[in-house]
């Protein structure tokens, strides 16, 4: 009986995943501070994100949601964990960082914000800007680990902001297979989704033009800006 004891006791210990710890997060790019990380089980539940109904914060949600439902992750508006978004001048939001202790720093204003569990099933993001806000839901995206019964979100308590106000990327559409708008929607997409900010096509002769240097592809060039704009991203 003992040694039975002794086995069941030792299999259950080596079921039982240790906590994670903010290096195991391994978030791209990496955030500036990040302290003890806790994990809300979300299962089958769903999440419920409750937020201000505005456009652009309606905006940031929307994209999450998105996001989340790809990944087979429900949006419920019922009893499940929230993630819940508050700016720093809100009531709630300054109520928010003076109870948990948490600085907003001059440097975090323009694109910086503060993740924090929120009690045991949900978490905060909490930013001056609408863009510290969709940042921070990038970094949201990142936290939710595993797939079915067995996904969670992981709620370390961040403060991140940029090392670099203009961070980008050159594409050459001058030399392989062109891109069309659904590759390019989701390239920027993705670019933003990594707080990238800049998006910068590339090309010569690749494109036609009829007795002038404006290129004849202006109503793509109108889209891809308007996508880019729309994520932030400066065009």
């Amino acid at each position: 009986p003992s040694f039975f004891l002794l086995c069941a006791s030792a299999g259950a210990l080596a079921q039982s995943p240790a906590a994670p710890t903010c290096a195991d997060l391994r978030l791209v790019p990496a955030v500036r501070e990040c302290t003890a990380v806790d994990v809300l089980p979300i299962g089958a539940s769903g999440l419920v994100i409750p937020h201000v109904k505005d456009a652009e914060t309606e905006f940031i949600v929307q994209d999450l949601s998105d996001t989340l439902k790809e990944r087979n992750v429900a949006i419920d508006e019922h009893d499940a964990p929230s993630i819940l978004f508050f700016r720093v001048d809100s009531e709630a939001g300054a109520h928010f960082l003076k109870s948990h202790q948490l600085q907003f720093d001059p440097a975090m204003n323009d694109e910086g914000y503060v993740i924090a569990p929120a009690g045991v099933r949900s978490v905060a993001v909490i930013a001056k800007t609408t863009a510290g806000l969709f940042y921070g839901a990038q970094t949201v995206k990142q936290l939710i680990r595993g797939t079915g019964k067995d996904t969670v979100l992981l709620a370390p308590t961040i403060r991140d902001w940029p090392a670099m106000a203009h961070r980008g990327l050159s594409d050459d559409w001058s030399r392989g297979p062109l891109p069309n708008m659904d590759f390019l929607k989701r390239e920027i997409r993705t670019l933003a989704a990594y707080k990238l900010n800049i998006f910068s096509p590339y090309f010569e002769h690749t494109f036609a033009y009829a007795s002038s240097p404006v290129a004849a592809f202006r109503s793509e060039e109108r889209r891809v800006g308007k996508e880019c704009r729309s994520r932030w991203s400066p065009y």
